[in-house]
This record gives structure tokens, C-alpha cells and sequence, in this order.
């Protein structure tokens, strides 16, 4: 058995962050090369900087959780996160709850998505996150790591992983 959950559309939230952080890009490395005055050095370097962070992030960003027998995997353009089903001790369903009081470490809070290592405030632990909208999420607890990630089909994915986790249990 092998199913594949794709991530939901960006919320509005992350595409109205995108947007602006992108504009601010733009203005920036237009105001740098309108004010260089010959000395377009330092605006190149601004530019490519700039332009190296937006594709580092649109290449961090989650695009397909999978499940099959043995392994969840959340992939995302050229990373691959491996969760083995035996080592999944809590699976829930966050529901409307989304993100609670989770801000981030390391990561993008809405450029792109929500992703990275962020840190709850409530429970002092630290989540990595695999993310399109802070809401329909899924908490996942390992027995080393605590994953959250959102799923349109947030309560098919949970019992399809319980179901799998039995499975394997069983063998």
C-alpha cells in the first residue's frame, strides 16, 4: 500500500508574506541600483544574495507527504524526510487548533510555506515543521523527533498511519 497526500494550497497569510518580502527584495536592489552612481558592485552582490535566498527557500518547500507499509516520507522539492512507522509513538490531528504558539528557529514563517525547526512556547519543545497553511495540521511524535505537517485529509492521514503502525507492530 502506497498512498501520497499532497499539501494544501498556500493560506492567504503565506502568500500575502511572500509577496511583500519579495517587493522589499525588488525595492531594495532597485533602490541600490538607481543610488549606486556607477558603482554597481555592491547592488549585484545585493541582488544575487537576494536571489540565492529565494531559491534556497522555494527549494526547501514541502510538496508531498507518502505512506507506505514501513516508512512515512514528507518530501519537499530536494529534501526527503524518513519516518519509520514503528518509531511513531503519538499521531493526532490538530484540527482548527493549526500551530498554537509554535514561532520559528530556523525556517520560513510564510515565505514559501511554514518549514524549518520552530520552538513551542507551551511545551518548551522544538517541532520541525512541513507546512503550506497553520491550519489541518498533524502533530507526529517519534521516539527522537516531533514533526508537524499539514494534510488536507488530516484524519484519513492519521488513521491510515495508526493502521500501518499496527500492521507493523504485528510483523
Amino acid at each position: 500500500m502506497k498512498v501520497t497526500f499532497r499539501y494544501g494550497k498556500a493560506d492567504r497569510a503565506s502568500w500575502v508574506i511572500t509577496l511583500v518580502v519579495l517587493a522589499a527584495m525588488g525595492g531594495a536592489i532597485a533602490l541600490l541600483f538607481a543610488t549606486a552612481g556607477g558603482a554597481y558592485y555592491v547592488a549585484a552582490w545585493v541582488a544575487a544574495l537576494c536571489v540565492a535566498v529565494v531559491v534556497l527557500f522555494l527549494l526547501s518547500k514541502p510538496t508531498r507527504i507518502i505512506l507506505d507499509d514501513r516508512t512515512l516520507e514528507l518530501r519537499c522539492l530536494v529534501d526527503t524526510t524518513y519516518i519509520p512507522v514503528e518509531s511513531i509513538v503519538d499521531i493526532v490531528s490538530l484540527g482548527k487548533e493549526g500551530f498554537g504558539r509554535k514561532v520559528p528557529v530556523a525556517g520560513s514563517y510564510g515565505f514559501w510555506g511554514y518549514f524549518g525547526r520552530y520552538a513551542d512556547l507551551k511545551s518548551r519543545r522544538i517541532y520541525r515543521i512541513y507546512a503550506t497553511t497553520r491550519k489541518s495540521c498533524v502533530a507526529i511524535h517519534t521516539t527522537h523527533h516531533r514533526y508537524l505537517v499539514s494534510c488536507r485529509n488530516a484524519d484519513l492521514l492519521v488513521s491510515l498511519v495508526l493502521d500501518a503502525r499496527a500492521r507493523s507492530a504485528k510483523e
